[in-house]
């Protein structure tokens, strides 16, 4: 069963997996980080679902540790 369409919440092992989408998002795009606008989506990948609070993930990150991009995605992605 595919995770992204699954109706309901998620496991704890289902939403573990799940957060594993910015890792991969990171590295699909982290390699070209020469080009600025790279660079950001790398940002974006890594960082939009930390929260302000530092209740997110992937790294906890809270407040202006989060950067601008990641902060902003995460609040028109809700």
């Amino acid at each position: 069963m595919n995770i992204n369409l699954k109706p309901g919440k998620l496991t704890p092992k289902e939403f573990e997996i799940m957060k594993q989408h910015i890792v991969i998002g990171g590295k699909i795009v982290g390699g070209a980080e020469k080009y600025s606008v790279i660079r950001g989506a790398t940002i974006i990948a890594l960082q939009h679902h930390e929260r302000w609070d530092g209740k997110g993930y992937l790294y906890g990150l809270k407040g202006e540790e989060i950067h601008i991009y990641g902060r902003i995605v995460a609040i028109i992605s809700e």
